[in-house]
C-alpha cells in the first residue's frame, strides 16, 4: 500500500519537477545572453572600437551557449517575425556602445522566453 501511494505521488511529482529543471535552464540561458550582451557592449566602450557578437542558433558567442534542446531565434527591426540566425550573423556595438535593437527567443518546443535589448544600454527591456 506504501509503495502504491509513492508510486502515485512521484507520477503526480514528476511533470512539476521537470517544469522547474526546464525553468532553472531558461533562467540561466537569458542570464548568459543578457551577460554577454553587456560584456562586448562594455568592451565595445573601453577598447573605442567597434565590437560583435556572433548570433547562432545554438546561443551567443562570446559566452551565451544555449542549454541542450534550446535554440535562438532573432527578431531585428527589419524582420516582421522571428526567425533562425543566419551562417556568420552579427550583432554589432559600436565605440559609443549603441547596439542594433534586437529581440531573442530561446524555445525548447515547449516554453520560449523572449527578450527585447534597448540600443542604448544592451539592457533587457521588460516586455
Amino acid at each position: 500500500m506504501a509503495l502504491a501511494l509513492f508510486a502515485i505521488i512521484a507520477a503526480a511529482a514528476a511533470p512539476l519537477l521537470n517544469s522547474a529543471f526546464a525553468h532553472s535552464e531558461a533562467d540561466n540561458a537569458t542570464s548568459a545572453i543578457e551577460e554577454a550582451a553587456l560584456t562586448v557592449r562594455g568592451e565595445a566602450v573601453q577598447l573605442g572600437q567597434r565590437k560583435v557578437a556572433e548570433l547562432s542558433s545554438r546561443g551567443i558567442t562570446p559566452g551565451a551557449p544555449l542549454p541542450p534542446n534550446w535554440t535562438l531565434e532573432v527578431r531585428r527591426l527589419t524582420d516582421s517575425r522571428f526567425r533562425k540566425p543566419r551562417e556568420g550573423e552579427i550583432w554589432e556595438f559600436n565605440s559609443a556602445g549603441i547596439c542594433e535593437p534586437i529581440t531573442v527567443r530561446l524555445t525548447d518546443g515547449q516554453q520560449s522566453v523572449e527578450l527585447r535589448f534597448d540600443p542604448l544600454t544592451a539592457q533587457t527591456l521588460d516586455e
